[in-house]
């Protein structure tokens, strides 16, 4: 015998569920059976006491233990000192926000997760706000990033003069092969065609292969509906990070993020692919840093020494 519902339901409690559910968009995707809808423990912690991803208890793709000796500094944040980077090597007249907007909206997303228990380990590990600037492309990823490595070498060759930089990327293959793979880092991309984005990137996925970062995001959405019972944190506020959100970073951040000494950690881009087996990542030494062609996607292999990004970010309801 099917169960009957509770007639004692208010409109009110359904109109709360479909809210936590993403609305409009989350309530047909069940219908169709899309996605399934969990019900789990509201004070699950979802990153441990260093702010590194709590892994699934269900994957089967070997992680690598993260050694405490190999993390980035946290900087005290300068919000004029980082924009103004950003500012000066991106093409004159590329659209920012204010230094007092970066620093207000940047300490909105901060106090968000400083309100939710089981997104708050996220602040004991590095945290950078960036500003994304708009970018007016035809849509084409490669196209789009191609702009940004080019202000990322400006950046690192000014940070650190007697360095060189290279990419093994060849042209071709960002024009033709460069693509997303992660449906929050779509919307990321989409909605920088239009405004500029403040987020917070964290570095959660050291030791994490590619593939075990994207786990790990299936999941994380369905979590995000969860924590807050007055929904002020909206779906797809987190987006795994690709190439154009990490190379931002750099660009703002290269003293933290590719200065080449003890703890500094090669960054995956693992929202982008080139082609079906390989990725962007950024190498760095005290001798150079480099784009490279990362084909360890396939093969599940990560090590201690490498991780991929995270950003959380205003997303549209």
């Amino acid at each position: 015998m099917s169960e009957m519902m509770n007639t004692s339901i208010t409109l009110g409690q359904i109109h709360t569920i479909y809210k936590k559910i993403g609305g409009s968009d989350g309530w047909e995707a069940a219908q169709r059976d899309d996605v399934t809808i969990k019900l789990l423990d509201a004070k699950q912690e979802l990153f441990d006491r260093t702010g590194r991803r709590v892994p699934l208890l269900d994957s089967k793709i070997e992680i690598f233990r993260a050694d405490d000796c190999d993390k980035f500094v946290q900087p005290d944040i300068d919000y004029a000192y980082r924009l103004n980077r950003l500012a000066r090597f991106f093409p004159t007249g590329t659209q920012f926000i204010s230094v007092e907007e970066f620093e207000i909206q940047s300490n909105s997303l901060l106090n968000r997760l400083k309100q939710d228990i089981r997104l708050s380990n996220l602040l004991n590990g590095t945290y950078l706000p960036i500003c994304l600037p708009k970018i007016e492309k035809s849509g084409n990823y490669g196209e789009v990033l191609s702009v940004f490595i080019e202000a990322l070498k400006k950046s690192y060759l000014e940070q650190f003069p007697k360095r060189k930089f290279y990419n093994l990327v060849k042209k071709d293959e960002l024009l033709t092969m460069c693509s997303i793979v992660e449906n929050n880092h779509r919307g990321l991309i989409n909605k920088i065609a239009r405004v500029p984005i403040v987020g917070i990137l964290f570095f959660p996925f050291q030791g994490f292969p590619v593939s075990a970062q994207i786990e790990q995001m299936v999941a994380l959405p369905n979590f995000l509906y969860f924590c807050d019972p007055e929904c002020l944190l909206p779906p797809k506020s987190f987006a795994l990070s690709g190439a154009i959100d990490i190379a931002t970073a750099i660009i703002a951040y290269p003293d933290i993020l590719v200065n080449g000494e003890k703890g500094t950690l090669d960054l995956s881009c693992s929202a982008t692919s080139l082609g079906w087996d390989a990725t962007f990542e950024f190498s760095s030494s005290r001798s150079e840093l480099g784009i490279l062609r990362n084909t360890n996607i396939c093969l599940n292999i990560s090590s201690s020494v490498n991780t991929g990004g995270l950003l959380f970010f205003q997303s549209e309801h």
